[in-house]
Protein backbone atom coordinates (compact mmCIF):
# COMPACT_ATOMS: atom_id res chain seq x y z
CA UNK A 1 0.00 0.00 0.00
CA UNK A 2 3.03 2.50 0.65
CA UNK A 3 3.67 4.95 3.59
CA UNK A 4 0.99 7.31 2.10
CA UNK A 5 -1.40 4.99 2.23
CA UNK A 6 -1.08 3.18 5.60
CA UNK A 7 -1.04 6.93 7.05
CA UNK A 8 -4.24 7.61 5.58
CA UNK A 9 -5.89 4.81 6.14
CA UNK A 10 -4.12 4.88 10.12
CA UNK A 11 -6.06 8.48 10.32
CA UNK A 12 -9.19 6.87 8.50
CA UNK A 13 -9.62 4.30 11.36
CA UNK A 14 -8.44 6.88 14.30
CA UNK A 15 -11.60 9.20 13.32
CA UNK A 16 -13.82 5.82 13.46
CA UNK A 17 -12.89 5.10 16.69
CA UNK A 18 -13.81 8.25 18.26
CA UNK A 19 -16.94 7.89 20.44
CA UNK A 20 -17.80 11.03 20.46
CA UNK A 21 -16.71 11.98 16.42
CA UNK A 22 -19.37 9.42 15.50
CA UNK A 23 -22.11 10.59 13.33
CA UNK A 24 -20.31 14.38 12.33
CA UNK A 25 -18.83 13.00 9.47
CA UNK A 26 -14.86 13.47 7.98
CA UNK A 27 -15.20 17.28 6.47
CA UNK A 28 -12.07 17.60 5.97
CA UNK A 29 -8.69 15.27 6.26
CA UNK A 30 -4.85 16.86 5.90
CA UNK A 31 -2.11 14.91 6.07
CA UNK A 32 1.27 16.46 5.84
CA UNK A 33 4.43 14.99 5.75
CA UNK A 34 7.44 17.38 6.50
CA UNK A 35 11.37 16.73 6.88
CA UNK A 36 13.48 13.87 5.48
CA UNK A 37 14.71 10.79 7.95
CA UNK A 38 17.79 11.83 9.16
CA UNK A 39 20.66 9.23 9.70
CA UNK A 40 20.04 5.85 9.16
CA UNK A 41 18.91 3.71 11.52
CA UNK A 42 17.05 7.17 13.17
CA UNK A 43 13.20 6.63 13.08
CA UNK A 44 11.47 9.74 10.82
CA UNK A 45 9.24 12.18 13.02
CA UNK A 46 5.36 11.70 13.14
CA UNK A 47 3.79 14.07 10.26
CA UNK A 48 1.41 16.67 11.28
CA UNK A 49 -1.96 15.86 11.19
CA UNK A 50 -5.48 17.12 10.71
CA UNK A 51 -8.57 15.73 10.65
CA UNK A 52 -11.39 18.86 10.83
CA UNK A 53 -15.72 18.34 10.56
CA UNK A 54 -18.32 20.92 10.61
CA UNK A 55 -21.74 20.44 11.20
CA UNK A 56 -23.87 23.48 11.17
CA UNK A 57 -22.50 25.32 13.66
CA UNK A 58 -20.11 23.70 15.53
CA UNK A 59 -16.80 21.98 14.90
CA UNK A 60 -15.17 18.99 15.21
CA UNK A 61 -11.30 19.11 14.96
CA UNK A 62 -8.22 16.65 15.91
CA UNK A 63 -4.42 18.29 14.69
CA UNK A 64 -1.02 17.09 15.75
CA UNK A 65 1.39 19.94 14.97
CA UNK A 66 -0.83 21.52 11.88
CA UNK A 67 0.19 24.79 10.86
CA UNK A 68 -2.32 27.55 12.42
CA UNK A 69 -3.09 28.86 8.54
CA UNK A 70 -3.74 25.32 7.77
CA UNK A 71 -5.98 24.80 10.00
CA UNK A 72 -8.30 27.84 9.73
CA UNK A 73 -8.23 27.42 5.62
CA UNK A 74 -9.88 23.81 6.44
CA UNK A 75 -12.04 25.17 8.40
CA UNK A 76 -12.76 27.81 6.10
CA UNK A 77 -13.29 25.07 3.55
CA UNK A 78 -15.33 22.69 5.29
CA UNK A 79 -17.67 25.49 7.06
CA UNK A 80 -17.85 27.67 3.33
CA UNK A 81 -16.38 31.13 4.58
CA UNK A 82 -14.42 33.63 3.81
CA UNK A 83 -11.21 33.74 5.61
CA UNK A 84 -8.53 37.21 5.13
CA UNK A 85 -5.32 36.93 7.42
CA UNK A 86 -3.00 40.24 7.96
CA UNK A 87 0.07 39.08 9.17
CA UNK A 88 1.38 36.12 9.41
CA UNK A 89 0.46 32.83 11.92
CA UNK A 90 3.31 30.88 12.03
CA UNK A 91 2.24 28.78 14.99
CA UNK A 92 1.31 25.28 15.27
CA UNK A 93 -1.61 23.07 16.41
CA UNK A 94 -1.91 20.03 18.84
CA UNK A 95 -5.73 19.58 19.97
CA UNK A 96 -8.49 17.66 20.08
CA UNK A 97 -12.13 18.56 20.37
CA UNK A 98 -15.67 17.82 19.09
CA UNK A 99 -19.09 19.60 18.77
CA UNK A 100 -17.63 23.06 19.76
CA UNK A 101 -19.79 25.88 18.81
CA UNK A 102 -17.62 27.66 15.64
CA UNK A 103 -16.78 31.10 17.43
CA UNK A 104 -15.90 29.57 20.54
CA UNK A 105 -13.64 26.80 18.55
CA UNK A 106 -11.57 29.91 16.34
CA UNK A 107 -11.09 31.84 19.27
CA UNK A 108 -9.65 28.53 21.01
CA UNK A 109 -7.51 27.96 18.04
CA UNK A 110 -6.49 31.53 17.34
CA UNK A 111 -5.55 32.29 21.26
CA UNK A 112 -4.16 35.66 21.37
CA UNK A 113 -4.41 36.72 17.79
CA UNK A 114 -7.44 39.57 17.22
CA UNK A 115 -9.80 38.18 14.76
CA UNK A 116 -13.39 39.68 13.74
CA UNK A 117 -16.35 37.08 12.97
CA UNK A 118 -19.16 38.39 10.56
CA UNK A 119 -22.34 36.17 10.48
CA UNK A 120 -25.00 35.33 8.45
CA UNK A 121 -28.82 35.79 9.67
CA UNK A 122 -30.39 32.30 10.10
CA UNK A 123 -32.16 31.66 6.42
CA UNK A 124 -35.10 30.37 8.15
CA UNK A 125 -36.95 30.95 11.51
CA UNK A 126 -35.36 29.16 13.74
CA UNK A 127 -32.37 28.15 11.53
CA UNK A 128 -28.82 28.28 12.19
CA UNK A 129 -26.54 30.79 12.41
CA UNK A 130 -23.97 30.79 9.58
CA UNK A 131 -20.09 31.97 9.35
CA UNK A 132 -20.03 34.72 6.42
CA UNK A 133 -16.17 35.77 6.91
CA UNK A 134 -13.70 35.46 9.49
CA UNK A 135 -10.79 38.28 9.81
CA UNK A 136 -7.78 37.62 11.52
CA UNK A 137 -5.06 39.54 12.42
CA UNK A 138 -2.09 38.43 13.74
CA UNK A 139 0.09 39.74 16.80
CA UNK A 140 2.92 40.26 14.88
CA UNK A 141 1.08 42.84 12.30
CA UNK A 142 -0.35 45.02 15.18
CA UNK A 143 3.15 44.45 17.47
CA UNK A 144 4.60 47.39 15.59
CA UNK A 145 3.52 50.51 17.96
CA UNK A 146 6.09 52.85 16.29
CA UNK A 147 4.33 52.75 12.67
CA UNK A 148 5.18 51.31 9.71
CA UNK A 149 3.32 49.14 6.99
CA UNK A 150 2.33 46.07 9.40
CA UNK A 151 0.55 48.63 11.85
CA UNK A 152 -1.06 51.19 9.19
CA UNK A 153 -2.91 47.42 7.81
CA UNK A 154 -3.92 46.51 11.23
CA UNK A 155 -5.53 50.09 12.08
CA UNK A 156 -7.30 49.97 8.32
CA UNK A 157 -8.32 46.37 9.35
CA UNK A 158 -9.93 47.52 12.74
CA UNK A 159 -11.72 50.08 10.72
CA UNK A 160 -13.37 48.09 8.08
CA UNK A 161 -16.97 47.49 8.77
CA UNK A 162 -17.47 44.06 8.49
CA UNK A 163 -21.23 44.09 7.40
CA UNK A 164 -23.38 43.91 4.49
CA UNK A 165 -24.51 46.97 2.31
CA UNK A 166 -27.97 45.48 3.29
CA UNK A 167 -26.65 45.22 7.25
CA UNK A 168 -25.42 48.36 7.14
CA UNK A 169 -28.71 50.36 5.39
CA UNK A 170 -30.83 48.61 8.17
CA UNK A 171 -28.69 49.93 10.69
CA UNK A 172 -29.39 53.46 9.05
CA UNK A 173 -32.89 52.97 8.97
CA UNK A 174 -33.25 51.89 12.44
CA UNK A 175 -31.20 55.17 13.93
CA UNK A 176 -33.88 57.01 12.04
CA UNK A 177 -36.17 55.15 13.38
CA UNK A 178 -35.41 55.81 16.83
CA UNK A 179 -34.87 59.84 16.23
CA UNK A 180 -37.61 59.78 14.86
CA UNK A 181 -39.57 58.33 17.51
CA UNK A 182 -37.69 60.77 19.91
CA UNK A 183 -38.44 64.05 18.34
CA UNK A 184 -42.28 62.49 18.49
CA UNK A 185 -42.23 62.56 22.27
CA UNK A 186 -40.46 65.61 22.27
CA UNK A 187 -43.52 67.67 20.95
CA UNK A 188 -41.76 71.37 20.65
CA UNK A 189 -41.99 73.42 17.96
CA UNK A 190 -38.66 72.39 17.07
CA UNK A 191 -39.31 68.50 17.14
CA UNK A 192 -42.07 69.21 14.98
CA UNK A 193 -40.25 71.08 12.43
CA UNK A 194 -37.51 68.59 12.08
CA UNK A 195 -40.13 65.62 11.81
CA UNK A 196 -41.62 68.10 9.29
CA UNK A 197 -38.66 68.05 7.17
CA UNK A 198 -37.73 64.50 7.89
CA UNK A 199 -41.34 64.46 6.06
CA UNK A 200 -40.65 66.05 3.10
CA UNK A 201 -37.02 65.58 2.44
CA UNK A 202 -36.03 61.84 3.53
CA UNK A 203 -35.03 59.24 0.59
CA UNK A 204 -36.27 56.44 2.84
CA UNK A 205 -40.15 55.86 2.33
CA UNK A 206 -40.37 53.99 5.49
CA UNK A 207 -38.70 56.95 7.54
CA UNK A 208 -41.59 59.55 6.18
CA UNK A 209 -44.23 57.05 6.79
CA UNK A 210 -42.73 57.17 10.96
CA UNK A 211 -42.44 60.89 10.59
CA UNK A 212 -46.37 60.95 9.24
CA UNK A 213 -47.35 59.00 12.30
CA UNK A 214 -45.16 60.84 14.75
CA UNK A 215 -46.78 64.40 13.46
CA UNK A 216 -50.21 63.28 14.61
CA UNK A 217 -49.13 64.07 18.28
CA UNK A 218 -47.82 67.92 17.03
CA UNK A 219 -50.39 70.93 17.59
CA UNK A 220 -47.86 74.05 16.94
CA UNK A 221 -49.37 74.78 13.45
CA UNK A 222 -46.43 74.48 10.91
CA UNK A 223 -46.96 70.63 10.56
CA UNK A 224 -50.16 71.35 8.93
CA UNK A 225 -48.40 71.89 5.72
CA UNK A 226 -45.97 69.45 5.72
CA UNK A 227 -48.83 67.25 6.00
CA UNK A 228 -50.84 68.60 2.98
CA UNK A 229 -47.63 68.51 0.78
CA UNK A 230 -46.92 64.80 2.24
CA UNK A 231 -50.83 64.06 0.77
CA UNK A 232 -49.21 64.00 -2.89
CA UNK A 233 -46.50 61.73 -1.67
CA UNK A 234 -45.48 58.90 -4.23
CA UNK A 235 -45.75 55.93 -1.82
CA UNK A 236 -49.45 55.89 -1.06
CA UNK A 237 -48.79 53.95 2.10
CA UNK A 238 -47.32 57.80 3.20
CA UNK A 239 -50.01 59.45 1.85
CA UNK A 240 -52.96 57.74 3.32
CA UNK A 241 -50.80 58.49 6.82
CA UNK A 242 -50.82 62.07 6.14
CA UNK A 243 -54.61 61.95 5.42
CA UNK A 244 -55.28 60.28 8.88
CA UNK A 245 -52.62 62.82 10.91
CA UNK A 246 -54.29 65.66 9.15
CA UNK A 247 -57.48 64.43 10.68
CA UNK A 248 -55.99 63.52 14.17
CA UNK A 249 -54.26 67.25 14.75
CA UNK A 250 -57.50 68.98 13.30
CA UNK A 251 -55.55 71.63 10.44
CA UNK A 252 -57.93 74.55 10.31
CA UNK A 253 -59.72 75.54 6.62
CA UNK A 254 -55.88 74.74 4.62
CA UNK A 255 -56.84 71.05 5.68
CA UNK A 256 -60.30 71.18 5.25
CA UNK A 257 -60.06 71.97 1.76
CA UNK A 258 -57.25 69.48 1.12
CA UNK A 259 -59.55 66.60 2.66
CA UNK A 260 -62.61 67.74 0.75
CA UNK A 261 -60.55 67.90 -2.07
CA UNK A 262 -59.62 64.25 -1.92
CA UNK A 263 -63.09 63.09 -0.78
CA UNK A 264 -64.72 64.50 -4.19
CA UNK A 265 -62.21 63.94 -6.75
CA UNK A 266 -59.73 61.00 -5.37
CA UNK A 267 -59.53 58.26 -7.85
CA UNK A 268 -58.64 55.99 -5.09
CA UNK A 269 -61.95 54.59 -2.28
CA UNK A 270 -58.95 54.16 0.07
CA UNK A 271 -57.88 57.65 0.66
CA UNK A 272 -61.62 59.10 -0.04
CA UNK A 273 -62.61 56.56 2.99
CA UNK A 274 -59.27 58.11 5.09
CA UNK A 275 -60.61 61.90 4.06
CA UNK A 276 -64.36 61.06 5.15
CA UNK A 277 -63.00 60.05 8.59
CA UNK A 278 -60.28 62.77 8.94
CA UNK A 279 -63.10 65.13 7.83
CA UNK A 280 -65.37 64.14 10.92
CA UNK A 281 -62.57 65.97 13.70
CA UNK A 282 -62.16 69.38 11.26
CA UNK A 283 -65.18 70.80 10.99
CA UNK A 284 -65.44 74.01 8.62
CA UNK A 285 -68.06 75.27 6.24
CA UNK A 286 -68.50 73.08 4.07
CA UNK A 287 -67.44 69.86 5.10
CA UNK A 288 -71.43 68.62 6.14
CA UNK A 289 -72.19 69.05 2.32
CA UNK A 290 -69.25 67.38 1.21
CA UNK A 291 -69.96 64.49 3.37
CA UNK A 292 -73.31 64.42 2.37
CA UNK A 293 -72.53 64.02 -1.11
CA UNK A 294 -70.39 61.33 -0.13
CA UNK A 295 -73.09 59.32 1.14
CA UNK A 296 -73.95 59.08 -2.40
CA UNK A 297 -70.67 57.75 -3.36
CA UNK A 298 -70.45 54.72 -5.90
CA UNK A 299 -68.50 52.82 -3.30
CA UNK A 300 -70.05 51.25 -0.11
CA UNK A 301 -67.08 51.66 1.76
CA UNK A 302 -66.72 55.36 1.01
CA UNK A 303 -70.89 56.36 1.53
CA UNK A 304 -69.86 54.22 4.94
CA UNK A 305 -67.19 56.40 6.20
CA UNK A 306 -69.16 59.71 5.15
CA UNK A 307 -72.25 58.23 7.42
CA UNK A 308 -70.23 57.54 10.18
CA UNK A 309 -68.52 61.03 10.08
CA UNK A 310 -71.81 62.92 9.50
CA UNK A 311 -73.12 60.87 12.21
CA UNK A 312 -70.01 61.69 14.58
CA UNK A 313 -70.70 65.33 14.01
CA UNK A 314 -74.32 65.23 14.94
CA UNK A 315 -72.93 63.20 17.94
CA UNK A 316 -70.49 65.97 18.80
CA UNK A 317 -73.29 68.99 18.88
CA UNK A 318 -71.09 71.01 15.63
CA UNK A 319 -72.94 72.43 13.04
CA UNK A 320 -70.30 72.99 10.52
CA UNK A 321 -72.11 73.97 7.10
Amino acid sequence: MGFAGSFAAELWSSARRGARMAGLGLGVVAAMVSGEAGAAGDAPPPPPKLIVSVDGFRLSLDATDAPLESVLAAVAAEAGFALDVIGGLRRTVSDRFVGVALDRAIARLLGNASFVLTLRPPRTEGGVQELRKLLVISREAVGDRRGGAPARMAAAAERRDPRTPAERRLERRRAKYREVRRLGRDRSPEASGKLSDVLLNDRDPAVRLQAAKALARARHGSETEALIAAVDDPVDAVGRRAIASLGKIGGGERAADRLIEILRSSMDWQDQVLAARALARVATPGTRAALAAATRDRNAQVRKAAWASLSRIERAGRDPG
